[in-house]
C-alpha cells in the first residue's frame, strides 16, 4: 500500500453552542494515498463538508477540532499556526468548492485570480510568467481560446467554465491533495461528465490524492477507487467502490443504493424506495447506533450500544459499523 498523503485519525469537530458544545464529527478516520480517489458520501447534514473544511483549516467561526490528528504528507495540521496552514493551502492542498460563483471574485479577471495563486506560493516569479501559466492552465482544463478567456470576468463564463477555472486554480501549484466538495452538483449531466474528465486528467497529471465529497453515487461509481460512507458525523461503512456499491453491508448504505434511479424502472410506475425518517440534528443524535431510529433491522442492542467500525468480509480495507450487517446484494 502506498504511503498516505492525507491521514486523518479519530477526528472530532465540535460547535460551540449557547447550551454547550455540540459534536459535528465523531471519531472520523480516513486516509488517501497519492493518485488515489476516495469518495466521502452521505446525506446532507452528515458532516461531509465539515470534514473537508477541517482538513483545509477553514472551519466556520464557533467550530473547532476537539480531538484527533490530520497529517498532510506527514506534517500535523491540528494545532499548526494560521500562517503554517495558509502556506499549505493552495500549495500542498487545494479545494474546489460547489459554487464557483461565490468562490471567484466577481471584480477580477479569471486570469488575474489564477495568477495570484501562482505568485502567492512562489510558483511564478513575475506577472508575465504567472499570466502565461494561467493561459496554460485554462488550456489544460479544456477552456477554448484560453488566451482570450484569461481576460474574462467570472460572469462572462458559463457555470461549467467557471468550475473549470476553479479546477485550474486548484491544480495551479501541483498540490499533493485535491478536495472537490460537491464540485459537480449544480451542473447538468453533460457538463458534469466533462468536469469529472477534467478532474481525472488533472489528477493523473499531478499524481494528487483526490477526496471527492458527494451525495451522487453515480459520480462515485465513475471516478472513485474507495468510498467512505458518513452518517451523523460517523463513518458507518468503507471499502472499494466495487465492494460497497455492489454489495453494501450497512443498512444505511443499502438504503442509499436502493434510492438511486435505474433505467430498468422506467415505465413501471413504481416509486423509488426511500429511507424512512430524517437524519438527526447535531446535538440530538440518538443513543446507541445513530441510525437505529431509521433502520429496519434495529433491535434493543442497537438502541443502547454504538457499533464499532470493524473489518468485514475479505475485501481490502472493507469495514462496517453495524450489529447486523447486510450480507445479500442490493
Amino acid at each position: 500500500m502506498k504511503e498516505a498523503v492525507l491521514d486523518v485519525v479519530d477526528l472530532g469537530v465540535v460547535w460551540q453552542h449557547r447550551r454547550g458544545e455540540v459534536a459535528i464529527l465523531d471519531g472520523v478516520s480516513l486516509s488517501i494515498a497519492a493518485g488515489e480517489t476516495v469518495a466521502l458520501v452521505g446525506e446532507s447534514g452528515a458532516g461531509k463538508s465539515m470534514f473537508a473544511l477541517a482538513v483545509m483549516g477553514l472551519l466556520p467561526d464557533g467550530m473547532r477540532v476537539a480531538r484527533g490528528t490530520i497529517a498532510l504528507d506527514g506534517d500535523e495540521l491540528v494545532g499548526a499556526t494560521p500562517p503554517a496552514i495558509r502556506a499549505k493551502r493552495g500549495g500542498q492542498m487545494s479545494m474546489i468548492f460547489q459554487d464557483p460563483s461565490s468562490s471567484l471574485h466577481p471584480a477580477f479577471r479569471v486570469g488575474d485570480q489564477i495568477a495570484e495563486t501562482l505568485r502567492t506560493h512562489g510558483t511564478c516569479a513575475t506577472k508575465a510568467d504567472a499570466r502565461a501559466r494561467a493561459v496554460e492552465l485554462l488550456r489544460l482544463v479544456g477552456i477554448p481560446q484560453p488566451d482570450a478567456r484569461v481576460r474574462d470576468y467570472p460572469h462572462q463564463l458559463s457555470g461549467g467554465m467557471r468550475q473549470r477555472v476553479m479546477i485550474a486554480m486548484a491544480i495551479a501549484n501541483d498540490p499533493q491533495l485535491l478536495i472537490a466538495d460537491e464540485a459537480t452538483t449544480a451542473l447538468d449531466v453533460t457538463v458534469q461528465a466533462q468536469v469529472l474528465d477534467v478532474l481525472r486528467g488533472a489528477q493523473q497529471r499531478t499524481g494528487a490524492a483526490l477526496l471527492l465529497v458527494t451525495h451522487d453515487l453515480g459520480v462515485v461509481a465513475g471516478i472513485a477507487d474507495r468510498v467512505v460512507v458518513l452518517y451523523a458525523g460517523r463513518v458507518v461503512e468503507e471499502g472499494t467502490v466495487a465492494e460497497v456499491l455492489a454489495a453494501p453491508s450497512h443498512p444505511y448504505t443499502l438504503g442509499l443504493m436502493r434510492a438511486v434511479p435505474r433505467l430498468t424502472a422506467i415505465g413501471t410506475g413504481g416509486v423509488l424506495p426511500a429511507i424512512s425518517g430524517q437524519p438527526p440534528n447535531p446535538g440530538a443524535w440518538p443513543s446507541g447506533c445513530v441510525f437505529h431510529p431509521r433502520c429496519e433491522l434495529a433491535d434493543e442492542r442497537c438502541e443502547v450500544e454504538a457499533p464499532v467500525l470493524t473489518p468485514f468480509g475479505s475485501g481490502d480495507r472493507r469495514a462496517v459499523a453495524c450489529h447486523h450487517p447486510v450480507t445479500e446484494t442490493s
